[in-house]
């Protein structure tokens, strides 16, 4: 067991490229939510939104003897809308992601290398049909500098409804000292870490993403978009990790939105903004403030950054 454990360097999160960054631990099952509150509207100050975002992740990985790893893992997020003007509306947006991948280490280099295929369906589920599936895929090469510090770049690739959308990403992941750890693939993650104690741990996170929804129950060639066309849905944020046993960990985190909307397209991609309650539902917002809690089954792998020297004292 103690070998499998060493073995796991992935985590299933909030966007795809944090799935494939190395990082001091990995989250085996996890439950997410935020809370986007009370923010207004940019073409109409009278209305406000209520958002709420719940994210369960599952990651079941597979070790080869010769070091070699199969990975698999399932994601799925839903997004809960409350609008309120003069009357009050409530609708909702999913997504589930089936991450099914490979890692090849060759022996005898400092590289590894990673291939993973993510079908998945983003809409409201209940009106989903088959023209709603997306299959995205990434690569991504790793090489380690040493134990302490590795080096990443790959790229991410994924049909979304306003067309193919190719990533370039490029990631670090470093214990800059024995309390402080950088990681993360850019333009997906950046995390620091600090370890306040063997239970608590604090830091600074960034999170980027941007997906597109078929709307409910609406014509194909309607889409939302999550974000920025060019910039994303941008988080910065402050976390504190606490755990209860040497696995189970509790966490909060508080921060800022930078894009945060959700805003209808045609397949033109020009902005929708007709009178429908639902069109109304998802236009451009005021950025604001934004929590989060959640949980997890946790593995911590501060021993797999040791150097070599350190590991035989």
């Amino acid at each position: 067991m103690k070998k499998l454990y060493k073995a796991f360097i992935f985590m299933v999160l909030l966007s795809v490229p944090a799935m494939l960054s190395g990082q001091p631990y990995v989250d085996l099952l996890s439950i997410q939510k935020n809370w986007y509150n009370n923010t207004t509207y940019k073409n109409d100050p009278n209305a406000s939104l209520d958002h709420a975002l719940t994210n369960v992740s599952l990651l079941l990985p597979y070790v080869f003897k010769n070091g070699n790893k199969l990975i698999f893992g399932l994601d799925y997020l839903e997004n809960s809308f409350r609008y309120k003007s003069d009357t009050s509306f409530h609708t909702y947006l999913e997504m589930q992601t089936i991450a099914a991948g490979f890692i090849k280490k060759w022996k005898g280099t400092p590289w590894t290398t990673t291939f993973m295929v993510l079908p998945h369906i983003a809409a409201a589920l209940k009106y989903a049909e088959s023209s709603d599936y997306q299959l995205g895929c990434m690569g991504m090469l790793t090489y380690k500098k040493r134990n302490s510090l590795k080096f990443k770049f790959g790229l991410y690739y994924n049909p979304e409804f306003y067309g193919n959308n190719f990533k370039p990403l490029l990631g670090i992941d470093w214990k800059i000292t024995d309390r402080l750890y950088m990681f993360g693939v850019l333009p997906g993650s950046m995390n620091f870490e600090y370890r306040l104690s063997d239970r608590f741990f604090t830091g600074l996170a960034y999170r980027n993403n941007t997906f597109t929804y078929h709307v409910n129950n609406g014509p194909k060639d309607i889409y939302i978009l999550d974000g920025n066309f060019d910039l994303g849905n941008n988080h910065l944020y402050t976390f504190i990790h606490a755990y209860l046993t040497k696995n189970l960990v509790i966490y909060a985190g508080a921060g800022i939105t930078l894009f945060h909307y959700y805003q209808l397209y045609n397949d033109d991609n020009e902005k929708l903004t007709k009178s429908n309650i639902t069109y109304k539902v998802y236009n451009e917002v005021r950025d604001g403030a934004f929590f989060q809690l959640g949980a997890a089954f946790r593995l911590r792998l501060d021993k797999d950054y040791a150097e070599s020297s350190e590991k035989q004292l």
